[in-house]
């Protein structure tokens, strides 16, 4: 490491979240330490070049990436997290059928992006998602390099609604 920063190479430091419904509380527990500990408090979104995560992930990376805290985070998975994954669901969804209802979802989100777009993130961000119509990967991003502009009107309110898909059981074989 010390080698590397003599040597001029330039690092890319990129923070990857998992998906897991609420268990993303756990994971932006672990970011708010880290934020409060190493980071004296500073943005993580600064911290990074590129933030990715799937499902519960996306949210907290698009969340990091518009600047909030992992604390402000926290505080929306902690406030809203008991409606948004109810734990009466059903065990085992059927196929293409949601484990959770995006009624409670799109609410939250309202309140916690606003109108804030891909184009507003201070941090390139990366967010996959499944077509579930064809069974084909999806990849929200920032136009990190002037051409990929495809995205970047994607509204932060409807966008986690996109990766719902990640939540289905099913499969997509032959």
């Amino acid at each position: 490491m010390e080698e590397e920063r003599n040597s001029g190479k330039k690092t890319f430091k990129i923070l990857s979240i998992d998906g897991g419904g609420i268990l993303g509380l756990y994971s932006v527990d672990v970011l708010d330490r880290i934020q409060k500990e190493y980071y004296n408090g500073r943005i993580l979104s600064q911290e990074f070049n590129l933030i990715t995560g799937t499902s519960t992930g996306g949210i907290i990376a698009l969340g990091l990436a518009i600047g909030k805290s992992a604390e402000q985070i926290k505080e929306f998975y902690l406030r809203y997290g008991e409606s948004i994954f109810p734990k009466n669901r059903r065990k085992r969804p059927g196929v293409f059928k949601q484990k959770y209802s995006n009624a409670s979802l799109k609410n939250a989100l309202k309140e916690f992006f606003g109108n804030q777009r891909i184009k507003n993130c201070k941090t390139a961000v990366c967010i996959p998602s499944i077509n579930a119509a064809t069974c084909q990967p999806i990849i929200f991003k920032t136009n990190n390099n002037g051409s990929l502009t495809r995205d970047e009107d994607f509204s932060l309110l409807t966008l986690p609604l996109r990766l719902l898909p990640l939540q289905l059981i099913f499969r997509c074989t032959v």
